[in-house]
């Protein structure tokens, strides 16, 4: 058996009729409005980042969520996922755990699942939009009503779907599913408030690849790569009355990196912001300020994820008594 298609061959097919009902328009309408007024996550690109990064004819996996994220940076359209270079949730560090446990896969240092949705793992959630700190903001609003007929739609016209379907609102969610025509795995949510009540020692990962390979698919590899990264030091500064640091950039690697302000000193340590292409990453390793001396080294790992950052103007944005001057260079 393969997993796939009968009588669609594209999400199109599948859901682009339900996209013209009265009901979805409410939906785009009250988002809309609400974004004029309110920080609504994720930004409108990537609401629906979950269908686009899976395709159809690729889809072997279904995990569902509820909304997404609602803290700044955080979501990006995938189920239980966050933006590269963004503190992995609770949730999801539960998830790496279980991981660990059922196939000995390391926790990744990151929380960006892409690589799940690139082979064919729908990370969809129930709700597709969310203020900013107000959990289940937008649920309600029709969404439900949309992501169930994503679920239906999967039901009837694929065949071999693994649905992995984790806390009461899920299992909800997924009463309609077919068990003679796909395998659905239950468990608690992987909240740190349910976790040790079932989700841990549930074994879906590899119960999910068994079922891949007895039906002929290739299982998912669930080992999280290592996010692209640059390397980038700084140093020697010059010397005055006030310790104003002129800085030198050295790129390890080809690939360019954009600008990187630093922000929030304190004489002691820095925290370090991305910024590329209106997108904000956060750093996976923070440099030091020696504040006795009148220059400063900085190694940073900048997390670039898989931005296409040609041509674009690196700068770094000094202020304080600390940072008196800036260097822009640009490729």
């Amino acid at each position: 058996m393969e997993a796939g298609l009968n009588s669609v061959q594209s999400w199109s097919d599948l859901i682009g009729p339900e996209k013209e009902k009265p009901y979805f328009k409410g939906i785009l309408d009250f988002v809309n409005a609400r974004r004029a007024v309110a920080q609504v996550y994720p930004p409108p690109a990537k609401v629906f980042e979950a269908i686009r990064l899976c395709p159809l004819d690729r889809l072997k996996v279904v995990i569902v969520g509820q909304d997404p994220y609602h803290g700044p940076g955080q979501a990006h359209g995938l189920s239980f996922s966050v933006q590269p270079g963004v503190k992995p949730p609770p949730s999801l560090l539960n998830i790496y755990q279980e991981l660990q446990s059922d196939l000995g896969i390391p926790p990744a240092r990151h929380g960006y699942l892409k690589h799940w949705a690139d082979q064919g793992v729908l990370l969809l959630n129930s709700v597709l939009t969310v203020e900013r700190s107000k959990p289940k903001s937008h649920a309600d609003c029709g969404w439900e009503q949309f992501t169930d007929k994503v679920i239906e739609m999967i039901n009837l016209h694929c065949l071999g779907t693994v649905f992995l379907l984790w806390g009461s609102p899920a299992q909800k969610k997924g009463r309609q599913i077919d068990s003679s025509r796909h395998l659905v795995l239950k468990s608690p949510h992987p909240s740190p408030y349910s976790a040790d009540r079932g989700f841990f020692g549930c074994r879906h990962f590899s119960r999910c690849n068994s079922y891949l390979e007895e039906t002929g698919r290739k299982a998912i590899d669930w080992a999280l790569p290592d996010l692209l990264t640059q390397k980038v030091a700084f140093g020697p500064g010059d010397t005055g009355a006030h310790p104003a640091l002129f800085a030198f950039l050295r790129l390890e690697g080809s690939i360019p990196v954009v600008g990187f302000p630093f922000q929030d000193f304190d004489n002691t340590r820095s925290a370090l912001t991305v910024f590329a292409g209106g997108k904000n990453f956060q750093p996976v390793l923070l440099g030091y300020l020696n504040n006795r001396l009148s220059w400063a080294h900085f190694k940073a790992e900048i997390v670039v994820g898989d931005i296409d950052l040609k041509g674009v103007v690196c700068r770094l944005v000094g202020h304080g008594l600390w940072f008196l001057r800036s260097l822009e260079v640009s490729w």
